[in-house]
């Protein structure tokens, strides 16, 4: 079994074209790459879920993706 702990960065940003808002997971894989992760409506909510509980506020990005 492998079990390895990979910091990533979690952003909670507005979509240019519903403006609904939607959770990016981003990991860094070297200076030059970074590898983006759009969980889905569950996984989204249990991320919430876990945010409201550590009671972390998540960074609004200014970057606008959809």
């Amino acid at each position: 079994m492998i079990n390895v702990e990979i910091p990533c960065k979690i952003e909670e940003r507005v979509s240019q074209k519903s403006g609904k808002t939607y959770i990016v997971v981003i990991i860094k894989i070297d200076e030059d790459y970074e590898m983006m992760l759009f969980p889905n409506n569950e996984q989204q909510a249990v991320i919430r879920m876990a945010a409201r509980n550590s009671k972390q506020k998540f960074k609004v990005s200014n970057t606008q993706q959809d």
